[in-house]
């Protein structure tokens, strides 16, 4: 039985060329998809490159930075967690936060590109359609592993293809 159902509140591409800091209102999922910088959060800092995928929750600041000379491109994913409630009881299963590191980044970059704009459509079976793909990029990033150790190298990969 699921413990949670997410719903997606919007997205957005950021371009950036110097440090940006951000403070994060809602759960966001960070995708970087060109460019080559660093992103620091919870007291760590990262270099980062196409296929880096990050989980923050409210009320984290991330500092981004780019170090080339290509803008740093950020696809954020906002959303929202809503607790489903089993026999009476709320049950919550809490998302990773920081880098993760998705088997299939590749796919969770072609479903960002399919989600954004997300946008106020008049259109039910549009609407459905957006929430499935949000649905499958969720799962990918919950099924990410968030240990550092080969993960790196199956990302670069996965990338690269």
């Amino acid at each position: 039985m699921i413990s949670l159902v997410y719903i997606l509140t919007g997205t957005y591409c950021d371009a950036i060329s110097g440090p940006c800091t951000k403070s994060i209102h809602r759960h966001t999922l960070m995708i970087i998809t060109e460019g080559r910088g660093k992103v620091h959060s919870m007291d760590r800092q990262t270099e980062v490159m196409p296929g880096n995928c990050f989980l923050f929750h409210p009320g984290m600041e991330v500092q981004l930075e780019s170090l080339s000379d290509l803008p740093l491109q950020v696809y954020s994913i906002e959303f929202e967690p809503l607790p489903v409630t089993v026999q009476g009881t709320p049950r919550m299963a809490a998302l990773a936060q920081g880098q993760v590191y998705p088997e299939h980044v590749s796919r969770m970059i072609q479903l960002v590109h399919l989600l954004h704009p997300v946008e106020d459509l008049c259109d039910e079976k549009e609407n459905y359609s957006k929430h499935v793909l949000f649905q499958e990029l969720i799962l990918l990033a919950m099924k990410a592993d968030t240990m550092d150790k080969e993960h790196r190298s199956i990302q670069a990969v996965d990338t690269l293809l």
